[in-house]
């Protein structure tokens, strides 16, 4: 027989089932009720793997952090070697070209000046 409750399920009464499918039924609603969780254990949970994602995604991004910091210190040698290999260190008693900016130059001006190095990095005596 089976009976309809207020909120509209339905419940068989266990006199109308036979005696195995009453033990099958019994044992898959102990299954189902251990199955599910409870809210609060399942807001654990989830707060729980948003902790570990977070700690996760912090980790990945301090070490890309750090992989970028390395790959632009080689980037850096790098261009330094080639800078120095095309423009090498001049030597005492060369002279050099040295470019005006536009800015500074006025019509009639020289668009470069020629210099002498005469000791150190910044002195220069100009021709």
């Amino acid at each position: 027989m089976v009976e309809v409750k207020e909120d509209g399920s339905q419940t068989r009464n266990k006199t109308d089932i036979p005696s195995q499918d009453v033990l099958a039924i019994e044992a898959e609603e102990n299954r189902n009720k251990t199955d599910i969780p409870s809210q609060d254990v399942l807001a654990i949970e989830a707060e729980e793997n948003t902790a570990d994602n977070i700690r996760n995604r912090q980790h990945l991004i301090r070490d890309k952090r750090k992989m970028v910091v390395t790959n632009l210190e080689i980037q850096a040698n790098r261009m330094k070697s080639v800078s120095l290999a095309n423009h090498p260190i001049g030597k005492i008693g060369e002279t050099v070209r040295i470019p005006i900016p536009d800015v500074d130059r006025a019509r009639g001006d020289l668009r470069n000046i020629l210099g002498v190095i005469l000791a150190g990095k910044y002195i220069i005596k100009l021709l």
